[in-house]
């Protein structure tokens, strides 16, 4: 990621990139948004594979005393065979065992993601973006 300071000079190739906001997964980056004179930041999770009508948990790398705040968690399963895609977390106004529930869990000193499938999904794929503010 290019870190641009009130030094950096201005002309067209640095302003492009300026606004060229690339999220990378597994990295921190930064958004344009702010709350309450704070940074909103992102981080994409490749969470695999979904499970089957149960709980799994994968590490974020978010350290838990370095987080103000969660804004949101929001992410997409998809299945590639027959190109399904569902946005996350998913309540299902049809059946309570086809909801989608994402919750960040506090583990030692890092943030879990955990998913909970109301039925078999270990068919499809997640990936996730948590915007957090920061101490």
């Amino acid at each position: 990621m290019i870190n641009f300071t009130d030094k950096t000079p201005i002309n067209v190739s640095n302003l492009n990139a300026m606004q060229k906001k690339e999220i990378i997964t597994g990295q921190e980056c930064v958004t344009d948004e702010w709350i309450d004179g704070k940074q909103v930041y992102i981080k994409r999770i490749n969470f695999g594979t979904l499970p089957d009508n149960t709980a799994a948990l994968i590490n974020t790398g978010l350290i838990v005393n370095e987080v103000q705040a969660i804004i949101r968690i929001q992410g997409m399963a998809y299945r590639k065979t027959d190109g399904q895609y569902i946005p996350l977390p998913l309540v299902s106004p049809e059946s309570i065992g086809n909801n989608i529930m994402m919750v960040l869990v506090p583990q030692d000193e890092i943030y879990e993601l955990r998913i909970q499938t109301g039925g078999d999904r270990s068919n499809m794929k997640a990936i996730i973006d948590i915007y957090y503010t920061k101490n």
